[in-house]
């Protein structure tokens, strides 16, 4: 299996993230776990390319981005950067609270077979 896979959490020890690291070692899936950006205590500081066009998102949802919000947005962008850094075609990215499928092994090893230009 080919396809990184990186699971979002802001504490790996805990037990939904314990269980789903378990659950991708019972299937044979390598994982990591890649840092979330805690935004419960309002707006989480921007790093390097990172923008917030707050008018955009009052345009598009009709109100601001709650900080936690922004964590979340921010802590797949930094993943997906992270990605495209290091020259990855693909990455599998988890949030740490998901519950796995029995076949998903199956399904991201058929995903990373698939041709290049399928997207």
């Amino acid at each position: 299996m080919s396809i990184p896979c990186w699971i979002i959490s802001l504490n790996p020890e805990s037990a939904s993230a314990s269980a789903l690291s378990q659950a991708l070692n019972g299937q044979g899936v390598p994982h990591a776990f890649f840092p979330a950006v805690d935004g419960r205590q309002g707006l989480p500081p921007l790093q390097g390319r990172e923008r917030l066009d707050e008018r955009l998102a009052l345009l598009r949802h009709g109100k601001l981005l709650s900080g936690s919000q922004l964590g979340c947005y921010l802590a797949h962008y930094r993943a997906l950067q992270k990605a495209w850094d290091e020259g990855l075609p693909q990455v599998c990215i988890l949030e740490d609270d998901v519950g796995l499928e029995p076949a998903f092994a199956a399904v991201l090893d058929s995903l990373s077979r698939l041709p290049e230009e399928v997207e």
